[in-house]
């Protein structure tokens, strides 16, 4: 999988400072389309916990909104259908989770 910062981003698409592992799990997780509530569900976090993260992939990958960063997502390689983040249970968008 490849995550932004990688080789194929283009040098102004590049992170300005590298993404953490969790991050990179809340940066997929948002690209496969799923709210912040579903992500702090299967994460096992809080929502501010996931706003703060987000906060800082935007500053990152130098985007204002969840639409730029999951754009950038799938272009990096973590479009939906590829392997979910470690850790990770659920569907997009409905935040069920499995056992």
């Amino acid at each position: 999988m490849t995550w932004p910062g990688s080789p194929r981003f283009p040098a102004e698409e590049r992170p300005s400072r590298p993404l953490t592992g969790r991050e990179r799990q809340i940066l997929e997780l948002v690209a496969q389309g799923m709210t912040n509530r579903a992500v702090a569900r299967n994460l096992s976090i809080s929502e501010s916990t996931v706003k703060n993260h987000l906060r800082a992939v935007f500053a990152k990958l130098r985007v204002t909104d969840r639409t730029q960063v999951a754009r950038l997502a799938v272009r990096g390689g973590t479009a939906p259908g590829d392997a979910p983040a470690v850790g990770c249970r659920g569907t997009p968008r409905d935040g069920a989770l499995t056992s």
